[in-house]
């Protein structure tokens, strides 16, 4: 089913830091930790090297409640001196693959995103493999989370 709506991820957030000082990954997890409970989750660093804010991507394995995560936000939103900001995020409804070294001597194919994907992602997520294009893009629209 396409949907109309974007809907905002219930597993996903982002975290934006105005510095261009590396936050500590112990104390990040400690506040992550803090702001979604015992849910557990991963911390990607997304910062560009030239960037003046780090920039990180929470993924829980649960729905977050956002009630709650917004009200320790309001009461603790400095970490090491820095204001934090929570931002909120939209569920993905296709991806735009690419290769980014043309030097690869190697075409995109449809086998080879799936194993890139892998095979459990790519039966639970993808709805279809648009098109490849000149054996290096591809885009992939993505299942709706509501079936």
């Amino acid at each position: 089913m396409k949907r109309t709506m974007r809907q905002k991820d219930k597993c996903i957030f982002a975290l934006k830091f105005d510095t261009d000082q590396k936050i500590d990954n112990t104390r990040l997890n400690l506040y992550v930790k803090m702001l979604v409970g015992k849910v557990h989750s991963n911390v990607f660093d997304m910062t560009n090297d030239d960037s003046d804010e780090q920039l990180h991507l929470i993924r829980c394995d649960e729905p977050i409640d956002f009630e709650h995560l917004h009200q320790t936000h309001k009461a603790k939103n400095i970490l090491q001196g820095y204001h934090v900001t929570v931002i909120e995020v939209y569920e993905a409804e296709a991806l735009a693959v690419s290769f980014v070294n043309r030097s690869l001597h190697q075409s995109m194919t449809l086998s080879r995103l799936r194993q890139w994907i892998g095979e459990h992602r790519w039966q639970q997520d993808v709805f279809a493999c648009l098109c490849i294009q000149n054996g290096t893009n591809a885009e992939i629209e993505l299942m709706s989370p509501e079936g």
